[in-house]
């Protein structure tokens, strides 16, 4: 899937997540300024209640792809919001990344937000496995609405 504003993909990795990655034609640079390639997968738009089924699954590779899903494709803006609240206060960092990135993707593509994320934000971007996903989202969010970065600090 192509994001319509900057034309970078989205895409989970299948043989696990080492990360979710917005990559440009679909290349990764490592810290050693190495080219290497990953299999992608498209991630495909859920019924509610099949997102719903998911979201409950106690594997988090589902759980992630889920909300990123939702993000993406649900039409119930609401529910999709409150589904990525409720896991910003999940255990396993990944699920949160998930719901930080849908978070942002929220912000873009319906140019709005949900100012009850800031005290997460906050505390995220402190930790360290964190932090850089945070400030991605940030910018995204303060990119795409009216919301000054200034806030979350």
């Amino acid at each position: 899937m192509r994001c319509y504003c900057c034309g970078y993909r989205f895409a989970v990795p299948k043989s696990g997540i080492a990360g979710i990655a917005r990559v440009p034609k679909e290349r990764v640079v490592d810290k050693g300024e190495t080219l290497f390639f990953i299999d992608y997968e498209e991630i495909d738009a859920l019924s509610q209640e099949e997102a719903k089924r998911n979201l409950s699954n106690e594997d988090s590779r589902i759980v992630v792809i889920t909300l990123l899903s939702i993000a993406l494709h649900e039409p119930d803006r609401d529910w999709t919001e409150k589904q990525c609240l409720k896991y910003l206060k999940h255990s396993n960092d990944r699920i949160k990344y998930a719901a930080i990135l849908s978070i942002a993707h929220i912000a873009r593509i319906d140019r709005r937000f949900n100012k009850c994320v800031i005290p997460f934000f906050r505390e995220y971007i402190k930790n360290p496995e964190l932090s850089g996903r945070v400030q991605d989202a940030i910018d995204d969010i303060c990119m795409f609405t009216d919301i000054e970065e200034s806030i979350f600090r």
